[in-house]
């Protein structure tokens, strides 16, 4: 008899197994047929879907084998969302049968930046995956300012920047909560220093942080570089805040000898703090690092005479307390030079 005919046997083994060789309706085991086959099929449905529990080839479904369950649902054992049967798990489908999604602690190449696995936004790793802006070393900002902008600040602290884009990032203190934040601490003064007089880099790794007063300056180059178009002194626990004349470039050594009278046009008003009203006053002098206008100085930097008896930087005459987050400054008496202090730009 042929394949087809009535009374037609594909084999005949003589017993009542149904799950050998040769089934008990005398037709030859296969796969497909709904039967599974001891020591030969993981499994058999009969039937011709290849997204189930059993696949058309008869062996068990499993995540990675290159075919997505379809026959269970979100929660459910077994359940996959993705199958693309391969052992990468920074592409679009995890290992795990899973899609790959921020927030699930894989890094997904080309998509994502970071992926740290946890809801902190204030980390460098945001909940977006995207490395949070002078967070790290290799994601600098140009200023406090743009991190600010950028609404990427959390917290006033050391942030990486770069403010030329060229070179390497380096960090300095950002204080981002004063006056709307966004403060770039270019100089640290130090009492019995004339060190801030200079146009280079000092200690620039001291500017991560005020707890002290240690000598540290930003370089002139950077210092322009970060377009400020505020300079916050403060000395001896006294601060002014002076408005800059944007057009005049910044240069920190170009005094003489015993003299405050050296005008560079720097500044174009003045206030005595953040939360006061800028003041455009008639300049006597501007120079030193500030300002002297209708006979009262404000606070100096001391950074442009070479005055062998002024050291660190000068109080002034103005009793506007500096923030209490500033204390390594020792508090001095107004009108004072050789005390120690700090100055940020914005």
């Amino acid at each position: 008899l042929e394949p087809g005919q009535p009374g037609y046997e594909g084999c005949d083994d003589g017993n009542q197994v149904d799950d050998d060789a040769c089934r008990n309706i005398c037709a030859v085991l296969r796969c497909g047929d709904g039967v599974v086959a001891q020591g030969i099929e993981a499994c058999d449905d009969g039937n011709p879907v290849d997204e189930d529990a059993c696949r058309n080839n008869c062996n068990a479904a499993r995540c990675g084998d290159g075919v997505q369950r379809l026959d269970v649902q979100v929660g459910q054992p077994g359940y996959e969302a993705c199958d693309d049967g391969n052992n990468l798990d920074s592409d679009a489908c995890l290992t795990n049968c899973q899609a790959a999604a921020c927030g699930d602690g894989v890094v997904r190449q080309g998509v994502e930046v970071c992926d740290d696995g946890n809801n902190d936004n204030t980390d460098s790793c945001t909940n977006s995956c995207t490395r949070r802006l002078g967070s790290v070393e290799s994601n600098p900002a140009t200023s406090c300012k743009a991190i600010v902008d950028a609404q990427q600040a959390v917290g006033s602290g050391a942030y990486w920047l770069r403010p030329t884009g060229q070179g390497d990032a380096f960090q300095v203190y950002c204080d981002m909560t004063t006056d709307g934040g966004g403060w770039t601490l270019i100089m640290k003064i130090q009492n019995n220093s004339q060190g801030q007089r200079t146009v280079s880099a000092v200690n620039r790794a001291g500017l991560a942080s005020i707890a002290n007063t240690t000598l540290a300056k930003l370089s002139d180059a950077d210092i322009n570089a970060l377009t400020p178009t505020a300079f916050w002194n403060m000395c001896g626990r006294k601060q002014t805040v002076y408005r800059r004349n944007v057009n005049v470039a910044w240069y920190s050594n170009h005094g003489v000898a015993n003299s405050c009278s050296y005008d560079r046009n720097f500044w174009t008003g003045v206030k005595g703090s953040h939360s006061s009203n800028w003041s455009s006053v008639s300049w006597l002098y501007r120079s030193c690092g500030g300002g002297y206008w209708s006979n009262n100085w404000g606070v100096l930097s001391g950074i442009y005479t070479s005055d062998p008896n002024h050291f660190g930087c000068y109080t002034g005459l103005h009793h506007v307390p500096a923030p209490t987050a500033y204390q390594a400054m020792p508090a001095a008496s107004n009108n004072s030079w050789n005390q120690a202090g700090f100055v940020l730009v914005r």
